[in-house]
């Protein structure tokens, strides 16, 4: 059986109504505004659901009742899964659990002389090695860039080293189309084949979005998790009183739709 973390949604700064408030705003911008991409593949997705995509502005404009189908289709849990089956993680209603990492930083104190040094491969394996021990981590990240393979393809070593030094469920970024289907090869590879991924989730797409409103082709890499029904998260990168409004309402109705922080299932309505 997954393991069930605690529920959380103790603390609310907003009411019930300023949530539904930010809610619907949020759905007014994207059907009134839209979204930009210069991306083909994510206009043609758009313009097959039903949305209003204009492949000459490179904007898709989404209207409330697509939102509110694809969230209705979305799965109430979804199952992370680990290399070793008892690290398995139950996502659903309010559960919280703990993610080691989040973003390859270029320097790392080196453990052995104390000093700053360029990240390397090593760096993530032993800060992998660390989460994969520490009992109250249940999904990895990586604390390390590796510096000691071309940039072109660091976050592919990246991605490869986590999963020879951990047992538990990754989360983790791909370049692109491209760079989700070397992804996705990999978690094959360990789970039996691509038939596979859509039932045990050992790699959790993490995708971060542009603020406010685009959508670039390295998006395109949701597609290719969609297509494998595995799991995404969609990341706001959104910079308060820069790329949003200096409000904390305005911000979050730039980042809580298609530019949001939330983990879905892929599918149909893993596109929206």
């Amino acid at each position: 059986m997954p393991k069930k973390g605690p529920k959380g949604g103790l603390l609310r700064l907003l009411s019930k109504d300023e949530v539904n408030e930010i809610h619907t705003a949020s759905l007014e911008v994207l059907e009134r505004v839209g979204v930009r991409t210069q991306s083909e593949a994510i206009l043609k997705v758009f313009l097959e659901f039903g949305a209003d995509a204009d492949p000459k502005e490179k904007i898709v404009r989404i209207p409330e009742h697509l939102i509110e189908e694809a969230m209705r289709k979305a799965p109430s849990e979804i199952v992370l899964s680990g290399r070793n089956s008892r690290f398995d993680i139950l996502l659903e209603g309010q559960r919280v659990y703990y993610v080691l990492g989040g973003s390859p930083v270029p320097y790392t104190v080196d453990l052995e002389t104390g000093e700053w040094v360029a990240s390397t491969r090593r760096h993530v394996a032993m800060a992998t090695q660390l989460g994969d021990a520490l009992p109250n981590m249940d999904v990895i990240m990586s604390l390390g860039g590796a510096s000691d393979v071309p940039g072109e393809v660091s976050w592919l070593h990246e991605l490869a080293t986590m999963l020879e030094n951990t047992e538990k469920p990754i989360a983790y970024s791909a370049a692109g189309a491209e760079g989700a289907r070397y992804a996705l090869s990999m978690g094959a590879a360990i789970v039996g084949g691509h038939k596979n991924l859509g039932k045990k989730h050992i790699i959790t797409l993490f995708s971060s979005f542009t603020t406010p409103l685009q959508m670039g082709v390295q998006q395109e890499n949701i597609i290719e998790f969609a297509k494998a029904n595995a799991p995404v998260i969609c990341h706001s990168g959104m910079m308060v009183a820069a790329s949003t409004p200096i409000t904390q309402a305005g911000a979050s109705v730039l980042s809580l739709r298609g530019i949001a922080g939330t983990t879905c299932q892929s599918g149909d309505a893993g596109y929206l």
